[in-house]
């Protein structure tokens, strides 16, 4: 396995506004942002994330484990290398910090979403 960065956790929300007062509640004040439309991220600890998509953006709400990697490449060659069904790499822009973001999925036996991502910085 290459390099972990970093461990977020996705969840679906049916309002956003609800969802974000609720977990601020839960945690306190923490920090958090907006990575893309539809989606606010709270950050729980150094490298963990609680992530919260209401589906008005570029990805369906859902449960999601996200992994993130410092090779996503070389992370999916090995999964595959090791007989696990892994989906297409594909780019998304991130709307804060001039970053994208490159994403790869994966369902486990149970059909439980699993992302591998690594964030890249705009050429």
């Amino acid at each position: 396995m290459t390099n972990i960065t970093s461990i977020t956790v996705g969840l679906p929300s049916t309002d956003m506004q609800r969802s974000t007062a609720w977990y601020l509640k839960l945690f306190g004040t923490i920090p958090r942002l907006n990575p893309a439309p539809g989606v606010v991220e709270f950050q729980i600890l150094d490298r963990i994330w609680l992530q919260v998509m209401d589906g008005s953006g570029q990805e369906r709400p859902g449960y999601v484990l996200r992994v993130g990697v410092d090779d996503l490449e070389a992370e999916c060659a090995l999964l595959r290398q090791r007989g696990v069904e892994v989906g297409s790499v594909t780019e998304l822009p991130i709307s804060e910090g001039g970053v994208t973001i490159a994403l790869c999925y994966l369902d486990d036996p149970d059909g439980n979403k699993i992302c591998f991502y690594q964030v890249k910085a705009l050429p």
